[in-house]
């Protein structure tokens, strides 16, 4: 994924949630990184979470994407150093970028086949859509 920020340091937190067809969404995994940052500057970031999880038949994936997770996670200030002894937080400018030059941003769900996957696959072991 590319991203960057106007502040020094920012985090990027990561949700993948399982949405069923009423439209509720379930969290399943996530991710989250503390990064530090050339200022403003489109940059890949790799955030990895663990998960074994089996998305039902006419379900979405949701990716959800935010930059914190205060209270569970410690504010992040927008300062390099000694963010213990800062006081107020920078506001700052997160951006999600989709590709810049030959980078593309994407999110990568490994697949997996055995006894519990009802996948059905075409011939070469692609995994067949199935309409909505």
């Amino acid at each position: 994924m590319l991203f960057s920020s106007d502040l020094p340091t920012a985090d990027l937190l990561v949700k993948l949630c399982d949405v069923d067809s009423w439209g509720v969404s379930r969290n399943v995994a996530e991710g989250y990184v503390r990064l530090v940052l050339p200022d403003d500057t489109p940059t890949p970031v790799r955030v990895v979470m663990a998960t074994a999880y089996k998305f039902k038949k006419g379900h979405r994936i949701r990716a959800l994407l935010c930059s914190g997770a205060h209270p569970r996670i410690a504010r992040n200030l927008g300062v390099t150093d000694k963010q213990w002894e800062c006081l107020e937080g920078r506001k700052g400018t997160m951006r999600i970028h989709s590709a810049v030059g030959k980078m593309r941003s994407s999110i990568t769900l490994p697949l997996c086949q055995g006894a519990f996957f009802d996948l059905e696959l075409d011939p070469n072991g692609v995994p067949l859509a199935h309409p909505r």
